[in-house]
């Protein structure tokens, strides 16, 4: 008789373990489909954009202001490591650390390059470009994070072509699986006195408006709307794309991890105990109850 009561204490147990490991695989979070993020061709070797965000997507751009600013290129820096301060066209993606490095003769062939914080983790690569071409672009020219010690994302060796001039940058939502495009401004303000090789942004300034008065006194002068061509068409129509839901693009990601580090520990650990004792105690109280 206490072989079988054994038996049956041993089988229940049995019982519960197995429940537990299945519940506990059940409750685990589900591996998401694999998503192709860039690279990929329809049957006619075009592109696919099907991962680009739409206009209705975004929220409302800012105006940066790029067409009022004088461009310093990269090859008027002289090489070092600078800190900068940068603009974005949206408060969904806000740069909170800049450090450029210029090498040795930077220009179109070796560009300078930015290491940047985002002050979120709510994108996983970053691509100089429009969205449509990250989305052409092959994976391994997309720009990927490093996770510092205090959790922040970093993205390494983002190309720059100069200061103080807009520039294309798009960003993959980790949350929503799209390509967004970004407008960025890499300011030269905190540029020590002598790191532009041809003066400071200032003199260059001065020299522009010195030269465009010379020309417009000569007969050959260029009229003027021929000389503006700093504005590009991503940028202009940053301010008139309408709101939506992006604004949840980037505060989710971070509740959502939060939420699966928490959910292992209940269902793997305190489900398994709870079911265990139940068990136990029900074959106690069934012993008891035949004797």
């Amino acid at each position: 008789m206490k072989c079988k009561r054994v038996r049956n204490l041993l089988a229940g147990i049995g019982a519960c373990l197995l429940a537990c490991v299945v519940l506990a695989d059940g409750a685990a979070p589900a591996l998401a489909a694999p998503v192709v993020i860039s690279g990929k061709q329809d049957d006619s070797g075009t592109p696919d954009t099907s991962n680009v965000a739409d206009e209705g997507d975004y929220i409302p751009m800012e105006d940066l202001g790029g067409d009022e600013m004088v461009p310093v290129p990269a090859s008027q820096i002289a090489p070092g490591t600078y800190e900068l301060d940068v603009k974005s066209s949206s408060s969904m993606f806000r740069i909170v650390n800049c450090v450029l490095n210029v090498p040795e003769g930077a220009g179109e062939a070796d560009p300078a390059l930015a290491d940047l914080t985002l002050s979120g983790t709510g994108y996983l690569y970053l691509y100089p470009g429009t969205p449509e071409e990250a989305a052409a672009a092959p994976e391994e020219n997309l720009i990927g994070f490093t996770e510092s010690e205090d959790g922040a994302y970093i993205y390494m060796d983002f190309p720059v072509e100069g200061l103080d001039q807009e520039l294309q940058c798009a960003a993959f939502s980790k949350r929503k699986q799209q390509w967004y495009g970004r407008t960025v401004i890499f300011e030269s303000g905190r540029l020590p006195e002598d790191a532009v090789l041809s003066g400071t942004p200032g003199e260059e300034a001065e020299d522009a408006a010195s030269s465009g008065e010379s020309q417009e006194e000569s007969k050959d002068a260029v009229p003027e709307d021929t000389l503006d061509t700093q504005s590009t068409p991503e940028a202009a129509d940053a301010g008139q794309e309408p709101d939506s839901a992006e604004t949840a693009e980037v505060t989710g990601d971070e509740s959502e991890t939060q939420a699966g580090q928490k959910n292992p520990v209940i269902w793997k650990i305190v489900l398994p105990v709870l079911l265990v004792a139940v068990i136990v105690l029900w074959q106690v109280l069934r012993n008891r109850k035949k004797k």
